[in-house]
């Protein structure tokens, strides 16, 4: 099985070299076979590295700030998905799965520990390049409000480092999927979203059944962090039944977003 975890630490400006070389982190618990990849990659013109998963740690591959990390892994699938909880927990990078298994267990599990996206097995070196590049695309086309923050009534979010300050000077760690969810809404303050819009931008797949309970859950943790009073929302409301909107602090004056790009959801 392998596992590829694609990692942007730090945001480039939307216009900004879109084809530069990009710093590329393989971490592998079987370095030989993860070579044709890390060869591919040099042969594309990106700055790739190769180390053992043994010597890897989640602190010592965010210091390295890699644009992507992919981690080649043969370790039993608990161990894999452990793996991937503890960076989720460090840090909000984008995380992709591939892998040789199919089954839906499987699939379910992958999303419940953060992945982003999973893909069948196999993959040539010449389509993981093609990936990657496609993911560096997407990373540099960022919007700005991922780097200067997204004002509303009050708030103020830092979708990269996973911060929220608050309108009474209060700063609050969230997690990454809170900080996506929170991120979607305040694009279009007070506009209400429905839920399997909401799942497909957060979770990054079509919504099905059971995803409902799922996003009341995450819901119901991010009110506990930011509202007075949970029972009573004022910020993070239910709209329609089943969808929310961001209202934002009542109190803290008329809502406005700093960033001029909309998100076309």
């Amino acid at each position: 099985m392998i596992i590829l975890i694609l990692a942007m630490t730090t945001p480039p400006a939307p216009d900004a070299f879109p084809d530069a070389p990009a710093t590329i982190l393989v971490i592998s618990d079987d370095p030989e076979t993860s070579r044709a990849w890390v060869d591919a990659l040099a042969a594309a013109g990106h700055h790739a590295s190769l180390v053992s998963l043994d010597e890897a740690d989640p602190q010592m591959m965010l210091s390295l700030a890699p644009d992507l990390c992919a981690v080649d892994s043969r370790a039993e699938h608990a161990a894999v998905l452990d793996c991937c909880r503890v960076l989720r927990e460090a840090t909000a990078i984008p995380l992709a799965l591939f892998t040789t298994l199919a089954d839906e267990a499987h699939l379910l599990a992958a999303y419940a520990a953060g992945l982003d996206m999973v893909v069948a097995h196999p993959v040539s070196p010449r389509l993981f390049v093609t990936m990657v590049d496609a993911w560096l695309g997407r990373a540099r086309a960022l919007p700005a409000a991922f780097a200067t923050g997204l004002h509303v009534g009050g708030f103020t979010l830092y979708q990269i480092r996973r911060r929220l300050e608050t309108p009474d000077g209060g700063a609050i760690k969230l997690t990454a999927l809170e900080a996506r969810l929170l991120y979607v809404l305040m694009r279009q303050p007070g506009r209400p979203m429905e839920a399997d819009r909401l799942v497909r931008w957060v979770w990054g797949h079509d919504y099905t059944p059971g995803d409902g309970a799922m996003l009341k859950n995450l819901v119901y943790r991010l009110r506990r962090k930011i509202e007075p009073d949970p029972c009573a929302p004022r910020c993070l409301v239910t709209s329609g039944g089943d969808g929310y909107s961001f209202q934002g602090d009542p109190t803290a004056g008329k809502i406005k977003t700093r960033s001029q790009n909309a998100l076309n959801l």
